[in-house]
């Protein structure tokens, strides 16, 4: 089942591209927050799994409102084989990934929008991200280390992963950085790691761009679920992925982990710059615990969806008029720009 709005859209700067399954409590609630925020020149485009729960229905009334603007529901592969089909169905210049269980702060989106309009330059936006647990809400926490990581990107090109929430790209270098593995359920942290890896140019917005809202539902808690027992384990994978993307880590991990005989063997076949390898790979490595940043959430009082949702968003814009959010990227630092 696919649907595209024959309306002719000239100048589509930006296409939030969401992907869905089976959330509909959740979907209803970013729907509805997007719906009000999006721009004449910008456009929505929906794919769904073939869900069961009445969300297929749910999106043909949107559809049917002219309120989004594509729309396909098939069985699909995951959470990447459904962005991928989004990202190349997408109109627009730039594509914002959009989840169907979290929450997004819009002045924002609108700030990265227009940077990247004006520098073309910029293949990738990044930015900060927090978390709640939908079991309990008024515990907010903000994801900073993201940010110290790519600042050390910028000075040293070491491949790091983020959160795939704040993601904007630009469609036309999907031809550079490739779109999503879909061979994982850790997809935003192989395609940052790669992105991080290729000669790509990455912005970052300091603000706190979005909210992952842990839940029962979620891919996050899919992949440490612990019916994943024939698979490989998701940190098994990481491993992998880091590895090949920064081979310089190889040092590190040995030292953690193979037998003393072993690693005394492997530098004594080249012992200066193996020792000074490892050494710098310990010296570069970032203690996520000690950049996480706690707040509590003061506005909830209740389990209801709504209001957590409103909740969530009303703390993303508090912090970021308390904290102004400012760009960053490989050519100069910006200032936060008028909208």
């Amino acid at each position: 089942m696919k649907f595209i709005n024959n309306q002719q859209m000239n100048n589509i700067t930006l296409s939030y591209v969401i992907t869905t399954y089976n959330k509909l409590p959740y979907l209803k609630e970013v729907m509805k927050r997007l719906l009000e925020n999006v721009q004449e020149d910008e456009e929505i485009v929906v794919t769904d799994g073939a869900s069961t729960d009445g969300t297929v229905e749910y999106l043909t009334e949107l559809y049917q409102q002219g309120k989004i603007h594509q729309f396909i529901s098939e069985p699909d592969k995951g959470e990447a084989h459904g962005f991928n089909k989004g990202m190349l169905m997408a109109r627009g210049e730039l594509i914002k990934i959009i989840t169907d269980d979290d929450v997004f702060y819009y002045p924002g989106i609108q700030e990265c929008k227009k940077f990247m309009l004006e520098n073309e330059f910029i293949d990738i936006m990044g930015g900060t991200m927090s978390i709640i647990e939908v079991e309990n809400h008024n515990c907010v926490r903000i994801q900073k280390f993201y940010e110290y990581e790519y600042r050390k990107w910028l000075e040293t090109n070491t491949p790091f992963q983020f959160s795939g929430l704040p993601l904007m790209l630009r469609k036309s270098s999907l031809a550079l950085t490739g779109i999503f593995f879909t061979g994982t359920m850790l997809v935003d942290r192989e395609f940052t790691l790669r992105i991080t890896h290729l000669k790509t140019c990455i912005a970052w917005y300091t603000g706190l761009m979005a909210m992952r809202i842990g839940n029962p539902k979620s891919n996050v808690r899919k992949v440490l679920s612990p019916n994943m027992n024939k698979k490989p384990k998701p940190e098994e994978n990481l491993q992998r992925y880091i590895l090949f993307y920064n081979p310089k880590l190889h040092y590190e991990t040995m030292l953690r982990e193979r037998p003393i005989l072993e690693i005394l063997q492997e530098i004594m076949k080249r012992p200066l710059r193996i020792i000074k390898k490892i050494f710098t790979s310990l010296y570069q490595t970032v203690s996520i615990n000690e950049d996480v940043v706690i707040i509590e959430n003061k506005k909830i009082h209740s389990n209801n969806l709504t209001e957590i949702f409103d909740a969530c968003e009303s703390t993303l814009i508090e912090y970021n008029q308390l904290n102004p959010p400012t760009f960053l990227s490989k050519k100069s630092t910006f200032t936060k720009l008028d909208i």
